[in-house]
This record gives C-alpha cells, sequence and structure tokens, in this order.
C-alpha cells in the first residue's frame, strides 16, 4: 500500500524532537518491509490503539526496492521494520542501502531465520535489533518502544549539535564584526 495513515508513537514515551534534520516529529513513523501481504492488517491489528491514539504512523512495502523508494521520498520514516527473505531485493541488501543513506534511522530485522549467521550479518550491516518470526507482538512492541526512545535521544543529539554548531558560527561572525567596529 505505501500510504502512511496519520497518526503518532508510543503513549509514555517523549515525542521526537521536531527540530531534528529529518523533521521526524510526533507521531514516529515505522516502515513494515515483508513480502507476505497478510502481515500488513495484522500489524493495524495489533497497533490499533496506537493508530487510532496517533502515536504511531505506519507504511507498508512488499519487498526492499519498494522500501527503498520510500525511504528516498520520505524523511519522516524513522524505523524500519524488514524481514530478511524476500524477492527483488533482501533485507540484508536493505541494510546496506539504508546505511548508505546516512540518515538517523533505525532498523529492526524480522525474519525467521534466526540463526545466529544472519543475526550477525544483520548487526553488522547496521540493524538496531532482531526479533524472530512468527513475530512475538508483545516482544515487537517492547522492542519498538525501546528503539522509538533510542531515536529519539539520537535525534535530539543531533539537533543540539546543529543548535551548538549555529552558536559558536554566531559567535565567531560577532567577534569578526567586533574586530572590525575597533579598527
Amino acid at each position: 500500500t505505501g500510504r502512511p495513515d496519520t497518526v503518532r508513537g508510543f503513549k509514555g514515551h517523549p515525542p521526537l524532537n521536531d527540530t531534528s534534520i529529518m523533521n521526524i516529529t510526533d507521531p514516529t513513523h515505522i516502515l513494515f518491509v515483508d513480502a507476505d501481504p497478510d502481515l500488513e492488517p495484522l500489524v493495524r491489528q495489533r497497533f490499533r490503539k496506537q493508530l487510532k491514539s496517533g502515536e504511531i504512523c505506519l507504511s507498508f512495502a512488499l519487498n526492499g526496492k519498494e522500501a527503498l523508494r520510500m525511504l528516498e521520498s520520505d524523511p519522516s520514516i524513522g524505523i524500519i521494520v524488514t524481514d530478511i527473505n524476500m524477492p527483488v531485493m533482501d533485507g540484508l541488501t536493505l541494510l546496506n542501502e539504508i546505511r548508505a543513506l546516512q540518515s538517523p534511522r533505525r532498523v529492526i530485522v524480522a525474519s525467521a531465520y534466526g540463526d545466529m549467521t544472519n543475526i550477525r550479518t544483520a548487526m553488522n550491516r547496521g540493524a538496531y535489533d532482531y526479533v524472530t518470526k512468527p513475530i512475538d507482538f508483545s516482544d515487537l512492541e517492547t522492542t519498538l518502544q525501546k528503539t522509538i526512545r533510542d531515536l529519539s535521544v539520537l535525534l535530539e543529539g543531533i539537533s543540539a549539535k546543529e543548535h551548538l554548531q549555529e552558536a559558536v558560527e554566531e559567535k565567531e561572525m560577532a567577534e569578526k564584526s567586533a574586530q572590525f567596529k575597533q579598527q
């Protein structure tokens, strides 16, 4: 479907800073990437309260290539939950492509392939966390809550760094102006 619902994050967790470089604001935008079209109604049902209350925004893609197009065109997507085994572009390749975008996003890998080789490969390619399939939605919700908090801290840090850089530049300009006036 690819279209996000207009809704917000998880109750009890701080909203994302609206001054972030990605303009990720409350709601937290989560993209699910899985070749199984039946996942979308399950996720929507499981997170219906968060959707209704406006805590999260959900989008869905059926393969890595479709997800990559969405990520390139929509900077509000902050969290990606991806399967590993998909047609067109698999989840491990998608992880490489997301890392190449160099944007502050978090990826959770969800796969029936729970072996250590895939887990290590996913983590080495930039996955933030890993859940196994069939998805335990309580575990996924806990993982998403943790990921939302971590992403919020990351974005606040980026925003603070930007504000500090602006303040340093303003100070330098003021000092140059004062020196010019003294001449």
